[in-house]
């Protein structure tokens, strides 16, 4: 085989590889040989068919086959051969199924072309001796209080309210039946609707014209006139933008009650008391804080380094990427918030930008991330992937052995790489950097952005 390439631009190389004649006979030949091994025709003892009647009943399939090794093998030579690290599929030139191209030639050499994404060249930038700012976390009387409370309202409940009188924030209990006039469709017909007069929504696509006030003079057990909007995510196309019109009842008001956190309540929790709980509450904000204010630390590295780098990104990644990131992130509001699909896409629309801008620099950190590694000699080591693993079974509630199994018969063993390098990498950063320690408290839920 003979190979020659040239630059199609930064991160994109053409390749076109010549297979030989004779490469190509030989290769015709050896797929013969092993089909008259294993067929098995009336009239022939095994192993001994003709080549005259093998050319006759599988000649078109054979050279079809040994096209597509021919291609693969050429392929692979050629970027061995020009020492290219693909970043994405090779595409072929003029080979798709059916083409005049695609085909053994009769005679004569088979050239062919492939373009290919690669790992972009750049100039490092500088890594070592950078200088950051890491908050220690420190963590208030005031912050240990917020959490219980918000601890305290996770286990709230709801109550019936004894004297029957609304007040904002009630939960009202209520049976609704409404129709769209001159449609035999009935729109809601519940004898338990649950509603806050703020957010009237009864039902999906649902909202009552019906506020707080109108829960405060309206009496118990009395049916009232109602009209709803039928909005665009109902599940009936035909209704939405309609109004329904017809009753409500309102049954009951159940009242929020949080509970006060006592002594009693902690040790049936698992705590030494409630001193306990709020020692492990001090416990998780400090480690919290301790993580965000790393994660700051890193980011600002890394917004230093990638300052002082110019990297160009090959086109097929970057779109690749940015389009799964555009999936994962719509897959995420139509589960999270429960938005329909087209919602979901308009939004992500919307951030189109912000999610671009996120992925270029997540590809180009990774670039620098493995060129570190290089340099400074940072493997991901069996060790680390047993680590790896544990991690993630511990998560998934699963054996280590079954995620690896898992990861490494699905072809994503390079992600968990991928992760190790990035982890270890960051870790070599925070300790070749001067890092000044200022006390200073850290917002409560503060997440840093690094790389």
């Amino acid at each position: 085989m003979e190979s020659t390439f040239r630059d199609l631009g930064p991160c994109q190389k053409r390749v076109e590889v010549t297979i030989s004649e004779s490469e190509i006979q030989a290769a015709v030949e050896r797929s013969f040989q092993e089909i008259r091994q294993q067929v098995a025709l009336p009239g022939f003892r095994a192993g001994h068919v003709p080549r005259s009647v093998l050319e006759k009943r599988f000649g078109k399939q054979v050279r079809h086959e040994v096209l597509h090794d021919l291609l693969s093998n050429g392929i692979s030579f050629g970027l061995d051969h020009h020492k290219l690290a693909p970043v994405d599929a090779p595409a072929l030139e003029n080979q798709e199924e059916g083409s005049d191209h695609h085909h053994i030639p009769a005679s004569g050499p088979l050239t062919f072309a492939f373009t290919v994404d690669v790992a972009p060249e750049f100039e490092m930038p500088q890594y070592r001796g950078l200088t950051a700012t890491r908050f220690e976390p420190v963590v208030e009387e005031a912050d240990i209080q917020k959490f219980l409370q918000r601890f305290a309202e996770r286990q709230a409940s709801f109550e019936p309210v004894e004297d029957g009188q609304y007040v904002a924030g009630d939960l009202i209990i209520a049976e609704a039946e409404l129709s769209v006039p001159g449609e035999s469709t009935v729109v809601l017909g519940d004898n338990n609707v649950r509603f806050f007069a703020e957010d009237p929504e009864i039902s999906r696509g649902v909202t009552l014209e019906f506020d707080a006030e109108d829960a405060g003079v309206q009496k118990l057990g009395t049916p009232r006139e109602v009209t709803a909007q039928i909005g665009d995510d109902h599940p009936e196309e035909a209704l939405r933008g309609r109004t329904a019109r017809g009753t409500l009842t309102i049954t009951e008001y159940k009242r929020r009650r949080i509970p006060t956190l006592t002594d009693e309540g902690a040790k049936e929790m698992g705590y030494d008391g409630i001193e306990g709980l709020r020692a492990d509450v001090q416990r998780t904000l400090v480690s919290a804080r301790a993580h965000a204010a790393e994660e700051r630390c890193l980011e600002d590295l890394w917004n230093q380094i990638l300052a002082g780098a110019n990297i160009p990104l090959p086109s097929s990644l970057a779109a690749r990427d940015f389009q799964h990131r555009k999936q994962v992130h719509a897959l995420d509001l139509r589960i999270q918030h429960n938005l329909e699909e087209a919602e979901a896409n308009k939004a992500v629309e919307e951030m189109s930008e912000e999610i671009k801008a996120k992925s270029e620099r997540t590809l180009r950190t990774w670039f620098i991330t493995e060129k570190i590694a290089a340099r400074e000699k940072i493997f991901a080591l069996d060790s680390d992937f047993e680590l790896e693993y544990t991690n993630l079974a511990k998560r998934q509630r699963r054996k280590p052995s079954e995620v690896r199994s898992e990861y490494e018969s699905n072809g994503n063993s390079e992600e968990v790489r991928e992760s190790i390098l990035r982890r270890k990498v960051n870790e070599f950063l925070l300790e070749s950097a001067t890092i000044t320690k200022e006390v200073k408290p850290l917002e409560a839920g503060a997440e840093g952005a690094s790389a």
